[in-house]
Formats: structure tokens, C-alpha cells, sequence
């Protein structure tokens, strides 16, 4: 079924005149986009040291997953269309590693993660079903996540999860 999905869903893409990410799919019942990385919340708080491809990387993976969890709630001849316009993710880095030490994120209570989208749903007939702008965040978050142990985006992950199904149901 997974496979079906995919060939559904529409990859992600940043707006246009952006550099697009890696590995985009055709477009279908669900297209997810986002805006530069390198102005997320994310990339300008916590100090985190990643490059922009490393953002792409992993905001391209948070897309392809919201699609795929939308995809299925969408009735035949619906279309999705998220657009992620800011991103927190759980935790943060040590402002002062010690010297030749790795990076380590460290995630408590007091670090939430935060997701930021505007999204439309649009009929068969072309008609709005449904538009929004979301604030996603998650009280509590911690235990949200077990369901992608090992994960490093097992937060964003797990919130996505319980808007999908807040606000489109499940099936």
C-alpha cells in the first residue's frame, strides 16, 4: 500500500526560485512546500550546527511524510496543498560543546518542537473545502513520539501525526 501512496503524493518543493531538494516525485493528491530553511526558527535559535543541505535533507523527509499520512485521508479527486512556512524541532544544542566534541541535541519538556503551515484542501470540483493556518505544537510531546523510536525527527514526525488526524480524521 505504501508504494500506492507514493504514487500518489506529490514530493516537496521550496517556493519558486529556490533551489529544489533532493529526490522530488511527481505531483498528485498531496503537495507539501516550504520556504528557505535557513530562515526557520530552527536554523536561527539553538545555535545548531547543520548546513542548508542538511536542512533540505531533513525538512524533504518531514514533507514526504506529511504527504503520506494525508494522502489517504483525502476523498477521490481532492487535493492537498501544505505549505510549511516555519519549523522548530525539539531540543537544542549545547551553546559551549567542549572542544572536538560532537554535537549533541538535547531534548526536554522545555523544548517542544513547532511547526508553522497554511494549507487548502480543494474538492474534485475545484471548490475549497478547507483552508487554514496551524501554530502545531504539542504539550506533552515526549510520550507523542515513542512511535518512532531511534528517529531524529521523531517529534515533528509525531506532531504532523496528530494534526493529520485532528484535522482530517483517520481512516
Amino acid at each position: 500500500m505504501a508504494s500506492a501512496v507514493f504514487a500518489l503524493v506529490a514530493g516537496c518543493a521550496q517556493q519558486p526560485g529556490q533551489p529544489q531538494p533532493p529526490a522530488e516525485t511527481d505531483a498528485g493528491i498531496v503537495s507539501v512546500t516550504y520556504a528557505d530553511p535557513s530562515r526557520f526558527t530552527d536554523a536561527l535559535a539553538h545555535a545548531r550546527p547543520e548546513t542548508n543541505v542538511q536542512r533540505r535533507e531533513w525538512i524533504t523527509l518531514l514533507c514526504e511524510h506529511l504527504a503520506e499520512r494525508a494522502a489517504p485521508l483525502m476523498a477521490p479527486g481532492e487535493r492537498l496543498e501544505v505549505q510549511i512556512l516555519d519549523v522548530r524541532r525539539a531540543g537544542y544544542f549545547d551553546a559551549k560543546p567542549q572542544a572536538g566534541s560532537t554535537p549533541v541535541r538535547i531534548v526536554s519538556e522545555g523544548s517542544p518542537p513547532r511547526i508553522e503551515l497554511e494549507f487548502k484542501r480543494v474538492g474534485s470540483d475545484g471548490e475549497i473545502i478547507q483552508i487554514g493556518r496551524r501554530t502545531l505544537d504539542q504539550a506533552g510531546f515526549m510520550q507523542h513520539a515513542q512511535r518512532y523510536p531511534g528517529d531524529s525527527l521523531r517529534y515533528e514526525r509525531a506532531l504532523l501525526d496528530g494534526w493529520v488526524a485532528q484535522e482530517f480524521g483517520t481512516r
